[in-house]
């Protein structure tokens, strides 16, 4: 549900969901895509710093269980890293990031969102 309401642009309710699901199954916190949310939230909040952490956690947790990692979701957290480094003005960490995920998922399907995604970049 979460992701909805951030596709709604409704960050309380996406907040509030997460709340929502957390109070059921804590192993939640064990989950990329919980900090993906979380950190698109303090995004949102304009709370860059807690949200480069809270994405630096999820890429820790594909990390720690490779076998969780759906790699649109670890794309997403790539492109989340990027677009806070750009917020904080920091274009050369956003590049950084950006070069990492082109060389981590080269070969692969997902390939071509990197490929828009680090376009995106230089023109911007």
């Amino acid at each position: 549900m979460a992701k909805i309401f951030l596709f709604d642009n409704n960050t309380r309710m996406a907040l509030q969901s997460l709340e929502i699901g957390l109070s059921y199954n804590f192993e939640l916190m064990e989950s990329p895509i919980y900090h993906l949310i979380q950190a698109i939230i303090q995004r949102d909040k304009e709370e860059y710093h807690e949200s480069l952490g809270t994405l630096n956690h999820a890429l820790s947790l594909y990390e720690k269980n490779p076998r969780n990692a759906d790699s649109s979701d670890k794309i997403a957290i790539y492109l989340q890293m990027v677009n806070v480094h750009r917020k904080l003005g920091q274009p050369v960490a956003a590049a950084q990031i950006m070069e990492k995920a082109a060389i981590e998922f080269k070969g692969t399907p997902s390939e071509i969102r990197v490929t828009l995604a680090e376009a995106d970049l230089a023109v911007s």
